[in-house]
């Protein structure tokens, strides 16, 4: 019988599904002297119990799983080698069939996640059970690892604030991994500025403490990571700090926690430094190779993260101040201008108002219109500032309000052509009305023209905006300073989708039209 099993059992697939054993161990009568043989062949743990649940006997891969010598698994009860399964153990280890899942201590307390397949057999009036453990820790390990990769890559897409997204991160990989807990700081300048922003499984007050550190000039991994641009493994290092005095400030934490190595692995973009990724780990043998490779392929993830962070923080600014800028030249050409001739007008009707009474009415009407212009002037740069006007009240009546404003101010003749309200996102929307915004400016301000056609419709599937002008033009093929915003139109055309085209020459007026497909 041995002969005839043998190579059955050593050509089986480590993946496959376990040999069932019950017309081996009828034969055998469980006689361990013929089962122990073939069942050592077997890379899945066996274990074979009584009907009282205390272990009679388990092959080799049964002790490498529980971390046990094989004679101390003879003798265990069930409910000792799974503690965990204990509340279920009556269902469980029954004399019956099933599938089950577990997670066991190893005898140095390292824990492992496993697939049991029982199943039962009578033999002599007596029933066994026959437990077959496969040991899953490191497929399952595997798997969280991809997940976290992959949810990570997908924050990335369409991530909140660093904050939001490396908190995230932190959270995930000491899930996924087993980590006690998880860092991700910022640092920069010189001296360094030291920055907590991502953190999981640190006992509130440890980051400030770590800051505190910093701030002191005392050397830590994180820093020795930092400025090497390399990977620190720091084995002991809870009680080698717990030791000194110098890291006084974070011994309160150290003895609430029990990790003894960190993981610190620069994060580095480019030929750029940004902080330092740092995994704290349990008790035990230190990452191997492979772990390490995991870490710092987060690292790489995480320092993307960052930059696209400090491009999104950069933008921001940029487009802040360019809007500050034009915010203060249209104030400045427009309203300012409008208050100064309030100011004038009422001057010289104050001083004809006893000399002159004709003369002082034709200076209060002046006054009177220009501060209804310049009020239609105010409006107008309201409600550019306020993007929900334009989602409440439509970009049609934002350029007719524009339109109005300019025409009452400058005396322009402004001809409008507006179709209904287009079904575009707001920030579409927004981007169309700051580029007619710049185009009506640069009418006023460059083009000395006395008419002004303003159009928004619709056209072959697309949405066209049109801005054109009677004035001088200009040559489209030279060079102009950055005070005419051509720039600005098409990054913001080029933006939502839309084409940007300018028509103009010198004496022939000037247009500028966006298309804009509506499948954007």
């Amino acid at each position: 019988m041995s002969s005839s099993l043998r190579p059955a059992l050593t050509s089986r697939r480590a993946d496959s599904n376990p040999l069932p054993l019950q017309h081996l161990l009828h034969l055998s009568r469980l006689d361990p002297a013929i089962v122990a043989p073939l069942l050592d062949l077997s890379p899945d743990g066996y274990l074979i119990s009584n009907a009282e649940q205390i272990c009679l006997y388990g092959n080799r891969a049964a002790a490498e799983i529980f971390g046990r010598e094989v004679s101390s698994l003879q003798g265990q009860p069930l409910s000792v080698l799974f503690p965990q399964q204990q509340s279920d153990s009556a269902q469980l280890f029954s004399l019956r069939a099933g599938r089950w899942s577990a997670i066991i201590l190893r005898s140095n307390g390292e824990k492992r996640e496993v697939e049991c397949q029982q199943s039962v057999i009578e033999s002599q009036g007596e029933w066994f059970t026959i437990i077959v453990v496969r040991d899953l820790t490191f497929q399952r390990q595997l798997e969280r690892k991809a997940e976290v990769l992959a949810q990570f890559a997908s924050t990335l897409v369409g991530a909140g604030s660093l904050e939001a997204t490396l908190n995230a991160l932190a959270r995930s990989v000491v899930q996924a991994t087993g980590v006690m807990a998880c860092l991700v700081p910022l640092i920069n300048g010189e001296p360094p500025l030291f920055r907590v922003v991502g953190s999981y499984g640190l006992p509130p007050g440890y980051a400030h403490g770590l800051v505190r550190l910093v701030q002191q000039g005392i050397c830590l991994p994180t820093m020795q990571a930092y400025a090497e641009r390399r990977t620190v493994v720091a084995t002991g290092l809870r009680q080698a700090l717990l030791a000194d005095p110098h890291y006084e400030p974070v011994h309160p934490f150290l003895r609430a926690s029990c990790w003894e190595t960190i993981v610190c692995i620069p994060l580095i973009y480019g030929s750029e430094c940004r902080g330092v990724f740092t995994v704290y780990c349990p008790p035990g043998p230190p990452p191997d190779e492979s772990e390490i490779a995991f870490f710092s392929a987060i690292a790489d993830q995480a320092a993307v993260a960052v930059e696209n962070a400090r491009l999104l923080q950069t933008a921001q600014e940029k487009a802040a101040l360019e809007e500050r800028q034009r915010l203060a030249r249209e104030l400045h050409d427009s309203v300012a201008q409008g208050l100064y001739g309030i100011v004038l007008g009422a001057q010289a009707a104050r001083a004809a108002l006893e000399t002159d009474q004709r003369h002082a009415h034709e200076s209060l009407d002046y006054v009177l219109s220009l501060a209804r212009a310049t009020h239609a002037e105010m409006r107008s740069l309201i409600f550019a500032l306020h993007p929900e006007a334009l989602e409440s009240n439509g970009i049609v009546e934002a350029l007719a309000r524009r339109a109005a404003a300019i025409k009452a101010l400058h005396q322009l003749d402004v001809e409008t052509r507006l179709d209904p309200e287009p079904g575009l996102p707001l920030e579409t929307k927004e981007a169309l009305y700051r580029i007619a915004q710049e185009a009506l400016y640069n009418v006023v301000k460059h083009a000395r023209a006395h008419r002004c056609q303003l159009a928004l419709y619709r056209e072959a599937g697309t949405i066209v905006l049109e801005v054109g002008d009677d004035g001088l033009g200009f040559d489209t093929t030279a060079t102009f300073p950055g005070h005419l915003g051509l720039h600005s139109m098409r990054e913001r055309a080029s933006q939502i989708g839309g084409v940007l085209e300018i028509t103009s020459a010198p004496a022939q007026g000037t247009l500028v039209r966006v298309r804009l497909p509506l499948a954007t």
